[in-house]
């Protein structure tokens, strides 16, 4: 995410300083999240989130208001990460949190989207205390995330998106979840005809990577029909994570070989940052 919290102007110097544009940095792509609830760029589909400076109940944190005075100066720090990115032979990609549940349990806090707060009837678990989010049963929140990636993926030139399934890992009720995942492979499925329509546009590959939990049996317990994806070719790029986390346990086992075969063209990555030692790749 594109966040900082010192007192001072946010601009591309500060870009610089927290977690985008280091130099001697070496990669060959760069993923950057550009929501919580909320929208991190002036959306017209999701609000963003320095609308939450307007409501008294919400807890305030420097970098929303300084993200707001960015954009209103003209300063979109999306689109310097994409002309930097190009600029050093770097890929740019945008990250979506696909159903975060920051700030569920209190609701005062500025991650919370009003969408969220006006539809109760959609809440996965309204008992919950951390799994509370909305229902991809539901066409219209299908519809509102799918109308968000499409305006992401026209407003910034980048060569791909990802769908972070594991922020967080629940779309669907309790025991919903097998009947409906073709809703989930629906979705998906638009998201790529956007992909390919803005390909087309801007004349080069935008493809689509999808964050999971590292087993598709897990997956599968998800609402994600990976072996459908695969074989219509919906995605490019998995990459096999544990929940909400970029490092590894010792128990962190990488369902290598179950994703090669249900998946044998897709390129398979894995976060090992920290825990190189602790994962178990299993290709069988």
């Amino acid at each position: 995410s594109i966040t900082h919290s010192k007192d001072v102007p946010f601009n591309e110097k500060i870009l610089r300083k927290v977690n985008l544009l280091k130099p001697g940095q070496t990669y060959n792509e760069k993923l950057v999240n550009v929501n919580y609830q909320r929208s991190f760029y002036p959306s017209r589909v999701i609000e963003p989130i320095w609308t939450s400076l307007d409501e008294p109940d919400r807890q305030k944190q420097p970098f929303i208001r300084d993200m707001r005075d960015a954009f209103a100066r003209g300063f979109d720090a999306y689109a310097v990460m994409v002309r930097r990115c190009r600029e050093r032979g770097v890929s740019p990609w945008l990250s979506f949190r696909m159903n975060d549940i920051h700030g569920t349990q209190t609701k005062s806090d500025p991650m919370t989207g009003s969408f969220w707060r006006e539809h109760p009837e959609w809440h996965l678990n309204k008992d919950a205390g951390w799994a509370n989010g909305l229902d991809y049963a539901e066409q219209a929140v299908r519809d509102r995330m799918s109308a968000y990636i499409r305006e992401a993926a026209g407003r910034y030139d980048v060569d791909g998106v990802e769908l972070d399934l594991i922020r967080f890992p629940f779309y669907f009720r309790a025991g919903t979840e097998g009947k409906n995942a073709p809703l989930l492979t629906a979705f998906v499925r638009e998201v790529r005809r956007n992909c390919e329509a803005a390909a087309a546009r801007r004349g080069h590959p935008v493809k689509i990577a999808v964050r999971l939990l590292p087993d598709p049996k897990q997956a599968a317990k998800m609402g994600a029909d990976v072996g459908t994806w695969a074989r219509e070719g919906l995605v490019d790029l998995l990459e096999l994570v544990p929940n909400g986390s970029s490092s590894l346990s010792p128990e962190f086992i990488v369902e290598v070989g179950l994703y090669r075969r249900l998946a044998p063209k897709a390129v398979l990555a894995a976060r090992v940052s920290g825990a190189r030692e602790a994962a178990i790749f299993r290709n069988r």
